[in-house]
């Protein structure tokens, strides 16, 4: 059977067929039925001859879904096969009937539910790796901060342990700040002070030119005191006076550093039989 030019167009939910017109192309109209259906843009071709009654102009034209294919009845949205007479659209939840979507029907396929499960679950686990790293890199901190604490007490106690505790010290506590000398002349390279200063130009002690530190070395020689030592690299903040066994030299050496101290707000030391003398230099 030859197919004529009938150009008629067919209800999807009672099979009806009614006449196609250009004036009502694109438009919506309802069928006997009761349905809205869809007017093609151009004329179909069917070999049934078509009634010529149905009502216009229901929907307006934006709202127009695009034509179901004569091959099959298909969702006007999603372009999905449906069974002719079913109202809502499996795949996409469309409401034919009422020509807008709607919530999608229980019946959609194992595959469709996992297809729109999967962007949820690939962005979970994606967060999920997100917060696992965040979670070690802020472990990784922790135990960096740990390790330098540990290395830092573990210095300290080195230092401690090498300054108080290693060298020959003696058992007992030093007399005056005998101790305190000691251990800086071991830690803070305390040197000859004529020496120190011949070993570098730039020497000197705190307060005081080249020239008054060669000076004030020489004083306290001529004081009585049998050794004098400087400490440090370029600029010496203390002098230890390594003191003589003559009563009336350490007499000497001690008011000396009475008056220096005393001016400097310093408590001055007494002698108890010490054998080092730290005077403090000015700045």
């Amino acid at each position: 059977m030859s197919q004529a030019q009938s150009n008629s167009i067919t209800c999807p939910f009672c099979n009806r067929q009614y006449n196609w017109k250009p004036d009502l192309a694109g438009r919506r109209v309802k069928c006997k039925c009761g349905n809205v259906i869809a007017v093609p843009d151009v004329a179909p071709m069917y070999e049934q001859p078509a009634e010529d009654t149905y009502d216009v102009g229901e929907v307006d034209l934006a709202d127009l879904p695009p034509p179901p294919v004569a091959s099959g009845y298909r969702c006007p949205s999603c372009r999905n096969p449906m069974e002719p007479g079913t109202r809502q659209c499996l795949n996409c939840g469309f409401d034919v009937k009422a020509g807008k979507k709607g919530a999608v029907a229980s019946k959609v396929t194992g595959a469709a539910a996992a297809a729109a499960a999967a962007p949820r679950a690939i962005g979970y686990a994606t967060a999920k790796r997100g917060d696992a790293a965040k979670a070690m890199e802020q472990k990784n901190l922790i135990k960096q901060a740990t390790l330098f604490v540990g290395a830092i007490v573990l210095v300290g106690g080195a230092i401690f342990a090498m300054r108080f505790l290693s060298g020959g010290k003696s058992a007992t506590p030093g007399l005056g700040e005998d101790d305190t000398v000691i251990a800086m002349i071991k830690d803070e390279n305390g040197t000859e002070a004529k020496k120190w200063l011949s070993d570098h130009p730039g020497r000197m002690l705190a307060g005081t030119t080249r020239s008054q530190a060669e000076y004030r070395v020489d004083q306290w020689y001529k004081m009585g005191a049998t050794k004098v030592v400087a400490f440090g690299g370029l600029m010496s903040m203390t002098v230890a006076l390594e003191l003589p066994a003559d009563p009336a030299k350490r007499k000497e050496l001690f008011d000396w550093e009475k008056k220096w101290h005393t001016e400097m707000d310093i408590k001055p030391s007494v002698d108890v039989g010490q054998k080092y003398l730290l005077i403090r230099m000015r700045l």
